[in-house]
């Protein structure tokens, strides 16, 4: 006697119940497929049944196999989203944050130089030193705002370097003689060390681009190290590479903080006093700079209140090479200069008019491109400052026109702008600029361009810039 035990297949029909099927089949001494294969009557029909069978169930599989590869997939997908939402998110939340600082570091100057003018109109006794104050202040403007433009250049790689030999020395001596003020109203010692070997050695560099790396060091030095604190600059020679470093006994990193103090917009500092102030973008700027000359820079720290140090690593040059005069020293003018400011902003042509008749030059003001060439036309001028955005007749063509006047083809233009791009310089250089000066212009600058017109006005070399 036999005892059969029926099984519906309706009862495993899905496809997790393969493996319990298998167990009740591997109970029982003799399996027969359903009724419908059962009733077959020759072997051929029964093996034609099984051959349908098994393609079906290779369709089967191959189907379940896509299904679960496609539910991976979306899943993939969904933890890929999730990923650039929580991204999105996160950018959006540093895009929110930094324009917050942004606004609070740009008020700041801004509400001090307003505050300080009003103060000089009111009190004449406090006009010195509301004068310190805006030209403190405004420089600071400035820093935030090259600071700014400058990153944004290096991140697209629009940033070309203008090389040459020069030495680390002269390089560090002229950035800590311009910030020696900054450290004495702060009452923080400075000490700057040459090795021997690093005291005269040379770099293949670009002179303005080193000092910005040094000034932004030695000014983040400066605000994160208490009144009374000790900066010190030490340069040396290791293994053919000029090492500089600048440790503070500053508020210190801490650990967290200190794998991403180059990050852009990376800040230690998040509450709402903003002691030390800044964007975040200084030391982005600075490895920038030092990647761009070959070089490396690092960060180091114990932990807070244990200072910080930071270290640029450049390639030296084998052979030494004396300069023959100090980076950033501009020559002094050895007469007045005969000027015309092409200016439609009347503020800003008058205050430059008024710098010019102080350092001992004559100036006249041109409001747009007509009255320029006019002036020109009919003067005679050592040297022309043109404003860009000028209404109706743009500065590139005021240059044009001016250079195909007879008694103006050797005479100094210089282009006097807020578009500093390299860009915008190629295009000033083809309008027939000798000169790019970038607003707002450092006197030292103005002053160096004077001076080579007082000095040789017949010359003209097209093509020099000034940041």
């Amino acid at each position: 006697m036999s005892v059969c035990c029926i099984h519906p297949l309706n009862a495993f029909h899905r496809d997790i119940d393969g493996s319990l099927f298998l167990k009740v089949c591997s109970q029982h001494s003799r399996v027969i497929p359903s009724e419908s294969y059962a009733a077959l009557a020759t072997r051929d029909e029964r093996l034609r049944s099984v051959t349908q069978l098994q393609q079906k169930a290779k369709v089967l599989e191959i189907e379940t196999a896509r299904r679960k590869e496609a539910e991976m997939s979306l899943h993939i997908r969904e933890m890929e989203l999730k990923k650039s939402l929580a991204q999105l998110a996160e950018e959006d939340r540093r895009n929110n944050e930094f324009l917050s600082i942004l606004g609070h570091e740009l008020r700041n100057p801004l509400s001090a130089v307003m505050n300080a003018i009003a103060a000089a109109d009111l009190n004449e006794s406090r006009r010195e030193r509301a004068l310190d104050i805006a030209r403190r202040q405004t420089g600071q403007l400035a820093r935030l705002v090259d600071d700014l433009l400058d990153t944004t250049r290096i991140t697209q790689g629009r940033i070309a370097l203008q090389r040459e030999v020069v030495q680390i020395r002269s390089i560090v001596e002229c950035v800590v003689e311009e910030d020696r003020s900054l450290l004495q109203s702060q009452r923080q010692e400075l000490v700057v060390s040459f090795s021997p070997e690093a005291a005269t050695v040379q770099v293949d560099a670009d002179p303005a681009r080193l000092q910005q790396v040094v000034d932004n060091l030695i000014n983040n030095a400066t605000k994160f190290t208490p009144p009374a604190g000790r900066i010190e600059v030490l340069v040396q020679l290791e293994h053919n590479e000029v090492v500089l470093r600048i440790r503070d006994s500053g508020i210190g990193i801490s650990p967290e903080m200190l794998p991403c103090v180059f990050d852009l917009f990376a800040q230690a500092d998040h509450s709402l006093d903003r002691a030390q102030g800044g964007l975040g973008i200084g030391l982005t700027l600075v490895k920038g700079l030092v990647e761009m000359h070959g070089g490396r820079v690092q960060a180091r720290s114990d932990g807070p209140g244990k200072g910080s140090e930071f270290e640029v690593r450049l390639p030296a040059l084998s052979k030494s090479y004396q300069p023959a005069s100090a980076i950033g020293r501009a020559p002094a003018a050895s007469g007045h200069a005969n000027v015309l400011i092409v200016e439609d902003n009347a503020d800003a042509a008058e205050s430059l008019k008024m710098l010019l008749e102080v350092l001992g030059h004559v100036a006249q003001v041109a409001a747009d491109g007509p009255a320029a060439l006019e002036a020109v036309s009919a003067g005679d001028f050592d040297a022309v400052l043109v404003d860009i955005g000028l209404p109706g007749i743009d500065g590139y063509e005021v240059a044009r026109r001016i250079r195909m006047l007879p008694n103006a083809r050797t005479m100094l233009v210089a282009a006097l702008t807020g578009y500093g791009l390299e860009e915008d310089r190629r295009r000033a250089r083809s309008a027939g600029f000798d000169l790019h000066l970038v607003k707002p212009v450092k006197i030292e600058y103005l002053g160096s361009f004077l001076a080579r017109v007082t000095a040789q006005p017949q010359v003209s070399d097209r093509g020099g810039e000034a940041h």
